[in-house]
Formats: structure tokens, C-alpha cells, sequence
């Protein structure tokens, strides 16, 4: 049995449409995953933060004294500009997770005195449409939770209000 020209188009047409679907279904999830990185990333700064204010402070005094926007996270990678002996076991080693795998842009840090802060107030997110215009972004509350936004969220607006690049 032979295959006629029609059937052998149509076969050629399913597989491209078939190679094109799975393509397009690996690349959402490969942004999915790195928009899942980012939180994560978002969530370990916040660890980090905690630690060193705990360690240092014993939790009795606010302690976040680590300057605005991007340079809040990147002191947390620095020594120089915390001496104290218990900063070394909090300082990160790994400056990945300072930025976005996806748009590798640093973090957005808080605007203000992160002391005055609420726990429900944002103290990080992405950068504006780090993921794209039509995605959601990630945003780290004082609280330590990370939540994935879309805008016009209040959340989201909250995030652009009080973080900074």
C-alpha cells in the first residue's frame, strides 16, 4: 500500500503541529519554573535578612539597616558593610540569588525604613515587567511571604509604591 501525496502532507502537517505545540508547552514551563526561582530567590533574601537581624540584634530592636532598594539585598552579600563576626554565617554566598533568572535584574528593594514596615507591607519584588508586561510578578512581604500578582493587584501597586530599584 502506497501513500498518496495528500496522505503524506497531512501526515507532515500533524507532526509540525505536534513539534510545535510541545515546543511551545516546554517553553511556558521553563518559565514557569523560572518565575517559581525568583520567588524562591525572594524568599531566601528574607531568610537572610531575618537571620542576620536576629543574630545581631537578638530580635529585641528592628535592625534592618541595610540601605534601599537593590543595595537592601546586596548588603546581605557583604561583610565590610556589617563587621560584626555573626554576619559571616548570614552573608550569602550564592550573588544568583540578588537577581531574576529570567530578567536578570537585582531585586526591588524597600523604598523606606523597613522598620516602620508592616507585616503585610511589600519589602521586595521583581522589576517592572521582569517576566513580561502580561505575567505576574513576584512580591516579597515583610511577613516573609511571597506572592505571585498580576496588576492591578493592590499588592502589586503596593510593591511599586514602597520598593525601589
Amino acid at each position: 500500500m502506497r501513500f498518496t501525496l495528500i496522505q503524506s502532507v497531512l501526515a507532515v502537517a500533524l507532526l509540525s503541529l505536534g513539534v510545535a505545540i510541545g515546543t511551545t508547552l516546554f517553553v511556558n514551563a521553563k518559565q514557569r519554573q523560572r518565575v517559581e526561582i525568583c520567588g524562591n530567590n525572594l524568599g531566601t533574601l528574607w531568610k537572610a535578612a531575618q537571620c542576620r537581624r536576629l543574630l545581631r540584634f537578638g530580635g529585641t530592636q528592628p535592625g534592618y539597616q541595610y540601605g534601599y532598594g537593590a543595595a537592601f539585598w546586596r548588603a546581605l552579600r557583604s561583610q565590610e558593610a556589617n563587621p560584626s563576626p555573626m554576619d559571616a554565617a548570614t552573608t550569602l554566598r550564592n550573588a544568583s540569588v540578588l537577581q531574576c533568572p529570567l530578567a536578570a535584574t537585582d531585586y526591588r528593594g524597600p523604598s523606606g525604613d523597613a522598620n516602620q514596615y508592616g507585616d503585610n507591607d511589600p519589602l521586595g519584588a521583581d522589576a517592572i515587567d521582569a517576566h513580561g508586561s502580561q505575567s505576574p510578578t513576584n512580591v516579597l512581604l515583610k511577613s516573609g511571604t511571597v506572592m505571585l500578582v498580576q496588576r492591578p493587584h493592590p499588592i502589586w501597586v503596593a510593591a511599586y509604591q514602597m520598593t525601589c530599584p
